[in-house]
């Protein structure tokens, strides 16, 4: 046996003797893990020159070599870079593969610090949805699941190791990686309901049921997205999960809670598919990300109607057309109704009681700052007259009001002149798909809103030639005939197959 490189041979044990050789290239160099079934070396590849993670079965009987062998024959049908890459297999010193090695700490590693920023654990939770699709894909169920058994690169690069667990379903057998498809019988699978796995992670109807599905995926993923969040797991030391309330997360994140209680619901009421479960989650992070600026805003249209209203009190009726004439310039009245309709009717009645106590208090220089130039010095004047005597400010209010009424009269007889503008056309009917579905959406929540029924996401299958159908609730229930009368209202409709919607997503 040749010496080990000099990289490899600073990690060796000190007793150089007993340093195993795998297959006549493989020489193991120390253990890195293992469970109940096989443990995992780190060894050397001499023939090319590099090291590889080194996995055997420590168990001889029949259906756990079975079992290792469909392990890495997953692993190797699965085309997608969060798995590890397989290398090679044999018989030495028992059954072994070799695959690629994988460093980083695990989700595990990173809840033990605490719970992580929800938006590092949403993209954790997507990028590991993305790889099981790709397993999936492959006609394979993981069924494993869990915090230990995912490792986060550098850049939170998700990579799933351990398919000790997994299952391959009819569709691996059917894949085209298969040449001549083994027979049923003789297939190197052990059966669908094993209770194999972690049952603090894997969804009860697999352990009650016998339910094996890419579901029970899906289901584990939420719980891992779960503990991601709070730093702790959600089952229960008595047994059992516990029902996850709104009460444990901000309110900023009710959405989130939404897809998790889908996402940890029965069968029957759960994500479909992974799918389904990663474009949730991504309609999630959008909205989480999405910029909350209307408060500034509101403030800031608010203050500018009150300070108007306090300068239309404070400067003289004679000169209150001059000013109106220069702002005129600035066409401000084009922005009035569009700046008024974005105010909520709420915050207006809060606020201008104390904005207009603040403006009134400021001396005559603050509010010149924002008069035209060469009226400072009479609305400095106007605003020291009010300081002296309220009883003049109020008449002055009223001198105003009263012409107001006068010129409001004045324009309602007298006719407007014509104008040669042509009349602006009509807005075309929605063409587009997406136009047409975003038409349907608004119609069917303000449908929901009328019944007084709570609007929540609602994932819509639209069939060809068949009603549309709502997942999580009856056929015949109000949120699925709003949704439908909509689809029809609209003309939503699909030629052949089927598309999905999430309804009321934003």
């Amino acid at each position: 046996m040749s010496s080990p490189s000099p990289e490899v041979s600073a990690q060796q044990p000190a007793d150089a003797t007993a340093t195993k050789l795998i297959a006549g290239r493989y020489e193991v160099i120390r253990e890195l893990g293992h469970g109940g079934m096989g443990v995992v070396h780190l060894a050397y590849d001499k023939t090319f020159c590099r090291n590889v993670a080194l996995k055997q079965t420590k168990v001889r009987r029949d259906g756990h070599l079975e079992r290792f062998r469909r392990e890495y024959r997953a692993l190797a049908a699965v085309r997608h870079t969060g798995v590890p890459a397989i290398y090679d297999s044999g018989d030495d010193h028992g059954p072994f593969f070799t695959m690629e090695i994988i460093t980083g700490p695990t989700i595990a590693d990173l809840v033990k610090r605490g719970p992580l920023p929800p938006a590092r654990a949403l993209a954790l939770a997507i990028e590991l949805g993305r790889v099981l699709m790709a397993v999936h894909a492959a006609g394979v169920i993981h069924r494993d699941v869990k915090p230990a058994n995912v490792i986060v690169e550098p850049g939170d690069r998700v990579r799933l190791i351990d398919f000790g667990a997994c299952l391959l379903t009819d569709e691996y057998y059917k894949a085209p990686h298969l040449r001549d498809v083994t027979a049923e019988g003789e297939r190197w699978h052990t059966s669908e309901h094993e209770f194999i796995g972690s049952i603090a992670y894997v969804c009860p109807q697999y352990w009650t049921e016998g339910l094996v599905a890419p579901q029970t995926d899906v289901f584990s993923v939420c719980v891992v997205l779960y503990e991601m969040l709070t730093g702790r797991a959600l089952y229960g030391e008595a047994g059992g999960f516990r029902k996850i309330t709104a009460a444990e997360f901000p309110s900023r994140l009710a959405p989130l809670v939404a897809e998790l209680e889908i996402g940890l619901a029965g069968a029957e009421d759960r994500h479909e598919t992974m799918a389904d479960l990663v474009r949730a989650l991504e309609i999630v992070r959008s909205k989480l990300a999405a910029p909350r600026r209307i408060g500034v805003m509101a403030v800031a249209s608010v203050a500018s109607f009150v300070l108007g209203a306090v300068l239309a009190t404070a400067v003289p009726s004679e000169r209150l057309s001059e000013v109106a004439a220069t702002n005129d310039a600035g066409n401000p009245t084009e922005r009035s109704s569009e700046i008024a309709a974005a105010v909520p009717s709420e915050f207006v009645a809060a606020v201008p009681s104390e904005v207009a106590a603040a403006v009134l208090s400021e001396r005559s220089s603050e509010v010149a700052a924002v008069v035209p130039n060469g009226r400072s010095s009479e609305v400095a004047a106007a605003t020291s007259a009010t300081d002296e005597s309220s009883s003049e400010v109020a008449a002055a209010s009223d001198v105003a009001g009263k012409r107001s009424s006068e010129v409001a009269a004045a324009s309602v007889t007298r006719p407007s002149p014509p104008t040669a503008a042509s009349p602006k056309p009509k807005k075309p009917p929605p063409s587009t798909w997406d136009e047409r579905l975003s038409k349907a959406d608004t119609h069917a929540r303000r449908c929901l809103e009328k019944a007084g029924l709570k609007v929540s996401p609602r994932l819509t299958t639209i069939p060809a030639g068949e009603p549309a159908r709502v997942r999580g609730v009856a056929s015949d229930s109000r949120e699925a005939s709003c949704i439908r009368e909509a689809l029809d209202r609209f003309g939503v409709r699909v030629a052949e197959g089927q598309r999905q919607h999430t309804f009321f997503a934003e």
